[in-house]
Parts: structure tokens; C-alpha cells; sequence
């Protein structure tokens, strides 16, 4: 019997990867989302970004959809959840197995540096591998039935989880213990990342016969988190770490936010660099014209572009301009 050969999911003209989809919960963009995010519509990535309401500096060139389309409430929030109000990484790992399987999007973060225009080909299963084979569901996709997906999706989906394999011996005899009573355990009570996270996609790829079908670490995640600080040093260190296979760099946002929201980065760094050359990008239009503005922003705030990525970049030509001096 001849094995069936997987179709690669379509890419429209003009862009340069299949539809991709991914999720804020905010009713603002941080600079280093905002920064990431239009780095993807500089290589031409098909993106779209869900919400749960307006986000305010949202750039025009980023199509925004209703969240509720996919999952109809917002898991995580606190004043309609209460004390059951999940973390927002959480939420958010059960929000992209459900937009994968009801709009056949590919999901990746918002937290994603694009270094090259071309995606990789997507199949029936894309994912990426880490160190030490670890996996990481920040690019991600399956089709619809496929058997990985649906495992990980039904178990994500249990709001009071029964016991796991990959669970704690400890968690799994609490689990037993407090089933029946009038307080079950929540999964609010775990940390995602052994309830949604890396440790049940592992588990669930493994099921499935697939641990070994991801994409090589250096396509997406080229540094990893425990060098994450690396990043922040000089564009000949960082772009040393990136190889032929590089499409996009993590940047880890939990650990970068902060960063980019209270410092500017010098001159000579990777980051200083790929500011430039996303302003250069977005700079020009389809048609080669020029454009006075980095971004049209969405917002009813006069002061939105003294929060975005003009601050930066303002800030960038300014310790340029001294430097030269």
C-alpha cells in the first residue's frame, strides 16, 4: 500500500506562509509583542491576531478577529471567573488547540522575532523541537483529527482534570482523593506547564507515534531560554547563533517584556538592528512607495505612538545620532 503524502496547507498570493492565527489578552500591545508582530507582516507572514475586545495601538496591517469566534469566553479572567479564573498561559494553551481544529489556522506566538520570509512547508503536523528533546507549542499545528491533537485537546478540555500518566505521583493522589468531594481540583491549581504546556504535548506526541517529526531547534527557538540574556547582545553574537534553517527567534516574552517596555537597546545589538530594518521594511509600501509613518495605529489616544514601537525607534536615532557626533 503507498503511504499517503501529507498536502501542504495553501499559501495566498502575496504572502509568504499558510494562515496563521495567534491570541492577545490585553487591551494594548507591549512594545515587544507590537515589535514582533509587525516583523511578521514585514516577511509577508499571513497572520491574524484574536482578542476578547479593542487593543488600542493595534497596527492597521494586522487583521483582528473576535476571540469569541474560536472560544467563546475568556478563561482567565478574573472578574467573570472569579477564584476558577485560569492563568492567561494557560487559557491560552487550550484557546490554540480549539482555533487549530475549528479554523485550520497555524498557531504561533506573539512573541516572535521573524529573521526570514519563508515558512516551512506545513503538513499535517508542524512543531518545533528543543533542547534536550523537549517540545515547545508556540508554532504549532494538526489537522483537524489527527490523533495528537485530539488527545491534547480532551485532556486540556478537562476543567476538573482526572488523573494523567505525566501528572506527579503526589498531584494524581490529591486529584483521587478530593474527586466526589464539594472541592475538586481545578485546573487553575497547576502550573501550565504541566496541565497545558510542554510536559502533555510531549506526552501526547509520543502516544501518537510523532515525538520525532519536529521541525530542528534552530528553526524557531535558535537560543534557548536559559541563554535568553543572549539576546540582548551585539547583532555579529546573535546573528552567529542563527543557521540557513532559522525562520523566526522565541524571545521568551514572560522574561524580554520587561525589557523592551524599560530599556533601549544599544546601538550595536541584534535587537537595535532589527528595529532599523523592520523601518526600513515597513517603510515602503506594496508598490515600492514610501511612507511617512512606521504603522497606522488604531487608537483614540493621541499619545498611543509615545507607547509603541516609535519610541523606540526615536530613542534608537537619537543614541545614533551621538554616537556619530
Amino acid at each position: 500500500m503507498t503511504e499517503a503524502v501529507a498536502i501542504p496547507l495553501p499559501v495566498r498570493a502575496g504572502k509568504s506562509s499558510p494562515p496563521l492565527g495567534t491570541l492577545w489578552l490585553g487591551d494594548s500591545l507591549p512594545q515587544m509583542e507590537l515589535i514582533c508582530l509587525l516583523s511578521m507582516v514585514a516577511m509577508r507572514w499571513d497572520i491574524t491576531l484574536f482578542s476578547y475586545g479593542p487593543i488600542d495601538n493595534l497596527p492597521a496591517e494586522i487583521p483582528l478577529r473576535d476571540a469569541r469566534e474560536v472560544y467563546p469566553e475568556n478563561l482567565s479572567d478574573p472578574e467573570a471567573r472569579g477564584h476558577l479564573a485560569m492563568r492567561p498561559a494557560m487559557f491560552s494553551d487550550i484557546f490554540r488547540l480549539h482555533m487549530i481544529e475549528k479554523e485550520g489556522l497555524v498557531w504561533v506566538d506573539s512573541d516572535f522575532l521573524v529573521v526570514a520570509e519563508d515558512f516551512p512547508p506545513v503538513g499535517d503536523l508542524l512543531f518545533c523541537d528543543m533542547p534536550n528533546g523537549n517540545v515547545n507549542n508556540a508554532v504549532l499545528y494538526a489537522v483537524p483529527d489527527h490523533p495528537f491533537l485530539q488527545a491534547y485537546k480532551s485532556a486540556l478540555d478537562e476543567e476538573y482534570p482526572t488523573t494523567k500518566p505525566y501528572f506527579h505521583v503526589v498531584r494524581n493522589a490529591e486529584i483521587t482523593k478530593r474527586a466526589g468531594t464539594d472541592r475538586p481540583m481545578h485546573c487553575s491549581e497547576f502550573e501550565p506547564r504541566f496541565f497545558s504546556g510542554p510536559i502533555p504535548m510531549r506526552y501526547y506526541l509520543e502516544q501518537s507515534g510523532c515525538a520525532d517529526q519536529g521541525l530542528p531547534t534552530e528553526a524557531f527557538y535558535p537560543i534557548s531560554y536559559k541563554r535568553r540574556r543572549e539576546l540582548w547582545r551585539s547583532n555579529d553574537h546573535v546573528c552567529a547563533q542563527l543557521t540557513d534553517k532559522t525562520v523566526a527567534i522565541h524571545l521568551w516574552g514572560s522574561f524580554m517584556r520587561h525589557w523592551f517596555e524599560e530599556q533601549t537597546p544599544g546601538p550595536d545589538t541584534f535587537f537595535a538592528r532589527r528595529l532599523i530594518m523592520l523601518n526600513e521594511a515597513l517603510s515602503r509600501r506594496n508598490d515600492g512607495s514610501e511612507r511617512s509613518d512606521l504603522i497606522a495605529v488604531r487608537s483614540d489616544k493621541t499619545d498611543a505612538a509615545d507607547t509603541t514601537v516609535f519610541a523606540t525607534l526615536d530613542r534608537l536615532r537619537a543614541r545614533q545620532t551621538e554616537a556619530g557626533a
